[in-house]
């Protein structure tokens, strides 16, 4: 192993030392200062100037202005996400094209006019364009994809808050609606349950005045009853009256025959008196009876109490009581019983005229009847047989006196009988009407039972709806102009998304630093054996052990590709502030990597000579393919797919990514274990590499620099 030491010490001139120097140093210039230049390219897009041509015309939506072209660029400007720059359309145009912008964004005149046009019957999407010029780099349109998808985000969020604005400008004017809802309501409410208790009274009244009216019918059919034995005891007295007559003309003529002969007379008259002192008791009887039917009639339809007359007022007090509620006296039930009233009244008005003449003319006749002398003449003519001669010319004209009264009886018993006839008519008309109005008062009945019900249900009706205003103004806030506009601002972004990313790399940079940091050391391998010796002639023509010669042979390279290694390591640590999470680790994986990947290029140009270098260029091209360095192996070609877990970067990538960002150690002891599988295998080539060199060849004897 000492004489690893004469491979370091030949570089002594000062351009030897020049290139050792440079190609310790090719690590760091291909990994940190490429990598630097990559750090964060996503970081500094603030400082990519975007044009932003605003030619919006606001709109006037639901009296409101609407300026969602304005919004919206001050909403992209504020973010800051890219270098906005609010311009018109021809510097833009000119400044695509002329490099001084990388992209242009253009709002359209009717940009706030299609953002509004949702609420009519054609609504129209709002557009923004946007203009590149991939002349300027065609990378660059990466890059700003995500632009459009900012962009598209704050033109929803615009859209989205001006709705939600013009949706909490009018909750005050719905809410006002609601509460003067409410209060009609509660109006609507007392109302109905006043309308309820009336109903109810309505509907007890009218159950009363049912009830009075069958009463009623039943008075009116006993009345009509009662005109029907009154008529028939008018047409008796008639029949009675006209055999009165009969039996006076025989009694006029008899007293005629009376002066005749005294004899003639009492053989004659006395049978005549016995019969007529029988019928004139009779027709007292008839008379009386007919004179109390025609008083009690009298009373029943005119009198002070209890009457037909009294019960009918009653009646019309109890329809007017019942038309002062409201919606009974339009009924048709109602206008029905007020006409049968009106008609029962006129017929009892007439029947009571009629009663009151026949109870007048019936008390008369009663009472001539009752006081008529006949009786007491008829009674005492046997004893005063002696006295008929002397007065026989007075009976004669008595008889003729009584035979005509008789007959103005009979024609009065004629007229009341017809007076009766019409009473009873009108009594029975008077009995149907009140059928009529106690059927009519019946339904009046019902129906203001189902009124009263229905209003009991709107009552119900009313109080719910009462309730569930009510409670609907509660769920609407009151909301003050700054609550308006903070909620409008949560409810057009009413989702945060948070995102949890495990082992971050945070920037760019420091997610490819595992694969510049292995293409690094990987260069070394090419560029190192431009200043350095594979293996020395001096360590050749020796009698050495292939294994200490190799090793004696590929410590020096070793050496500068581990110092070239940790130099790029701690320029990134401290320039780029990489902050590794396993740092030990970081710095001994470091120390493998070189170490495998030295000694692989040795062994290949070792074994191979300058074909080993050309190969190390190849081999690196397929690791930057298939090692997913960049892009997962899961999306590369199937072939790169393939190859992938044959290549050592692959290993060395993840190991870092590992030490750097974080991750299973599973990954990395395995990835440790197959880089340390690879240095050892290819060392053992690298043994069996030397051991065929110690035959000399002429190229050996010219190595690439002389000092």
């Amino acid at each position: 192993m000492l004489l690893s030491r004469f491979e370091l010490r030949r570089f002594r001139g000062l351009l030897p030392k020049l290139a050792l120097i440079f190609a310790t140093l090719v690590p760091v210039i291909y990994g940190s200062i490429y990598l630097a230049a990559n750090w964060d390219p996503y970081g500094r897009l603030a400082d990519l100037p975007v044009a932003i041509v605003n030619e919006d015309q606001s709109v006037t939506y639901n009296k409101q202005q609407v300026h969602a072209g304005q919004d919206f660029t001050e909403n992209l400007m504020s973010k800051q996400d890219f270098g906005w720059r609010l311009t018109d359309a021809a510097d833009a145009e000119d400044g695509l094209r002329d490099g001084r912008y990388y992209l242009t964004v253009h709002v359209p005149k009717d940009f706030s006019a299609n953002l509004v046009s949702g609420s009519g019957d054609h609504p129209r999407r709002a557009e923004i364009s946007m203009h590149r010029n991939d002349a300027n780099g065609f990378v660059i349109g990466s890059v700003t994809g995500q632009a459009q998808n900012k962009i598209e985000m704050a033109v929803n969020e615009t859209a989205v808050q001006a709705y939600f604005e013009a949706v909490f400008a009018n909750l005050d004017k719905i809410r006002h609606g609601m509460v003067e809802a409410r209060d009609g309501s509660n109006k609507l409410t007392t109302g109905l349950t006043d309308a309820k208790d009336g109903s109810a009274q309505l509907a007890t009244g009218a159950t009363k005045a049912s009830d009075a009216s069958a009463q009623l019918a039943t008075g009116a059919s006993t009345l009509d009853s009662q005109f029907g034995k009154l008529e028939q005891g008018g047409t008796d007295l008639q029949a009675g009256l006209s055999e009165l007559g009969t039996g006076s003309q025989k009694l006029a003529t008899g007293a005629e025959q009376v002066a005749a002969g005294t004899q003639t007379l009492a053989d004659g008259v006395v049978p005549v008196l016995d019969r007529a002192a029988e019928v004139q008791g009779q027709v007292k009887k008839d008379s009386a009876a007919i004179d109390s039917d025609i008083q009690a009639v009298s009373s029943d339809v005119n009198g002070a109490t209890d009457s037909v007359d009294t019960r009918l007022d009653a009646v019309e007090q109890a329809l007017a009581t019942l038309g002062s509620v409201p919606g009974v006296a339009d009924s048709t039930a109602y206008t029905d019983a007020q006409k049968k009233l009106a008609e029962a009244q006129a017929r009892n008005e007439r029947v009571a005229a009629a009663a009151t003449r026949a109870s007048t003319r019936s008390s008369l006749l009663n009472q001539r009847v009752q006081d008529s002398a006949a009786a007491t003449d008829l009674k005492d003519a046997s004893a005063k047989l002696t006295q008929l001669n002397a007065g026989a010319q007075q009976v004669a004209t008595g008889a003729g006196t009584l035979h005509a009264g008789i007959d103005r009886a009979t024609t009065g018993a004629g007229t009341l009988n017809a007076g009766l006839a019409k009473a009873g008519g009108g009594i029975s008309q008077l009995s149907t009407g009140m059928g009529q109005l106690d059927e009519g008062l019946t339904t009046l009945d019902t129906n203001m039972t189902k009124l009263d019900k229905g209003l009991g249900q709107l009552v119900s009706g009313s109080q719910q709806l009462t309730k569930g205003l009510t409670d609907g103004v509660k769920q609407i806030p009151a909301l003050t102009d700054e609550q308006a506009d903070g909620a409008a601002q949560v409810l057009s972004k009413p989702a945060h998304v948070n995102t949890l990313v495990e082992n971050p790399a945070h920037v760019y940079g420091r997610g490819l630093a595992p694969l510049f940091f292995s293409i690094a050391m990987w260069v070394f391998g090419i560029s190192g054996f431009l200043v350095m010796r594979p293996i020395s002639g001096r360590l050749l023509s020796g009698r050495m052990n292939p294994l200490w010669l190799a090793l004696s042979a590929w410590v020096p390279f070793g050496t500068v590709a581990a110092t070239g290694a940790f130099v790029m390591l701690a320029t990134v640590w401290m320039t780029l502030s990489l902050d590794p999470v396993h740092g030990l680790a970081t710095v001994g994986l470091t120390l493998l990597v070189a170490l495998v990947f030295s000694v692989i290029a040795h062994f290949l140009r070792t074994a191979l000579g300058l074909p080993g270098s050309a190969l190390l260029l190849v081999w690196l091209i397929l690791q930057l393919a298939s090692t997913g360095g960049t892009y997962p192996a899961a999306i590369l070609p199937p072939f790169f797919r393939w190859i992938s877990p044959f290549m050592p970067i692959t290993y060395s990538i993840d190991a870092f990514r590992v030490v750097i960002s974080g991750g299973l150690w599973s990954h990395f002891t395995r990835d440790v274990l197959v880089l340390a599988v690879i240095g050892l295998t290819t060392l053992a080539l690298d043994v069996l590499a030397v051991g065929a060199r110690q035959r000399f060849r002429m190229s050996d004897l010219h190595p690439p620099l002389q000092h």
